[in-house]
């Protein structure tokens, strides 16, 4: 399958490419350039399938053309071994629980598929990691790709927005996963990685690859959760013409991952994004989404419970992240580095 960019007239290119290139140099992201549609025999029988059989199908159909389906396979096989709860908080509403992986954090799933690939691949070189968050995306990252020797892992967040326990689980991997506190925003952390992938003067031989949504090797795999949900309310008999989907969302990956899942085939009404005050993106306008603001805090963006429905709507609501569970014994900071929020400062602490 070909990947082609967001904006812009950059060509298409092949999916490694994409993984490992993920910025085109004006700053815009790839996608495929079509999205397989799942057979719709496959919705006949989702419904007696397990969460890894879900995987394989749902990944394969995207990723057969470029790897093996033995592959395929054993990465899914290994990625998803833990359970997706799913449970009834009410006659038409539903929580599907994304927090029992390693780190507690809905990225668990995308950040193992990739490791998954990495650790499959017997061709593999080494790599630079850069994963930008304030929140268990950068643990997800650092727990999948710690053992793995060919990848160092730079897990960068803003000063004074990560918690006490995420930042000391990032510091028990040893040199493998490095933390990088910016002094400045997420946004600006952002920037900074963004900038150092679209200069290719600046990045040089660096060999980098991203660890947030902006890979689709971590993106298109959360395709996979939605399509187990949906099989979950298959196996109730319940019916299935107005299903919402509720997705906690701060990037947006996991909202860009519904959308992509109903191009796919996923039968879905609508989707409600729920959103922290001034984070509602310009994409936001199909008559199908529905944006609820306000002045949340994580936990409330991450747990959503009651949203509007109508009394024929079936809602499944994503649990997304928990807080870990609290470090034991007193962790060094020494092994954190302070930079500003430049991509200069970035390489200068990659080439050391």
């Amino acid at each position: 399958m070909r990947y082609k960019p967001v904006r812009g007239n950059s060509a298409s290119i092949g999916m490694m490419e994409a993984v490992l290139n993920c910025f085109t140099r004006d700053g815009a992201l790839y996608l495929p350039e079509h999205f397989p549609v799942i057979p719709r025999a496959f919705f006949n029988n989702i419904s007696d399938m397990n969460l890894r059989e879900i995987g394989y199908v749902v990944a394969n159909i995207l990723f057969g053309d470029d790897l093996p389906s033995e592959f395929i396979k054993n990465v899914t096989d290994k990625a998803l071994s833990y359970p997706i709860p799913f449970t009834r908080t009410d006659s038409n509403r539903f929580t599907l629980d994304l927090t029992q992986g390693p780190t507690r954090n809905y990225n668990d799933i995308g950040a193992r598929v990739l490791a998954e690939m990495f650790k499959q691949n017997p061709n593999r070189s080494h790599f630079n990691m850069l994963v930008t968050a304030s929140t268990g995306t950068l643990s997800a990252i650092a727990e999948a790709f710690h053992d793995i020797p060919d990848v160092t892992t730079y897990a960068i967040y803003p000063s004074g927005q990560l918690s006490h326990d995420r930042r000391d689980h990032l510091l028990r991997y040893g040199q493998s996963v490095r933390p990088v506190e910016v002094s400045g925003t997420l946004r600006d952390c952002r920037a900074m990685v963004r900038d150092l992938f679209m200069d290719h003067d600046l990045r040089g031989d660096l060999r980098l690859i991203s660890g947030n949504s902006a890979n689709i090797a971590i993106l298109l795999p959360r395709v996979i959760y939605f399509f187990y949900a949906y099989a979950q309310l298959r196996r109730l008999g319940l019916p299935l013409d107005k299903v919402v989907i509720a997705i906690p969302t701060r990037n947006f990956g996991n909202l860009t991952s519904a959308l992509i899942a109903n191009r796919m085939g996923l039968p879905v009404s609508r989707f409600m994004a729920i959103c922290p005050d001034g984070e509602t993106p310009e994409f936001i306008s199909d008559t199908r989404l529905a944006s609820i603001r306000g002045t949340a805090t994580a936990a409330q963006i991450y747990s959503p419970a009651n949203h509007p429905l109508s009394t024929d709507e079936i809602c499944i609501s994503l649990l997304a992240e928990r807080p870990l569970d609290p470090s034991a014994g007193h962790i060094s900071h020494r092994g954190i580095t302070h930079i500003s929020p430049t991509a200069n400062a970035l390489k200068r602490i990659i080439t050391k």
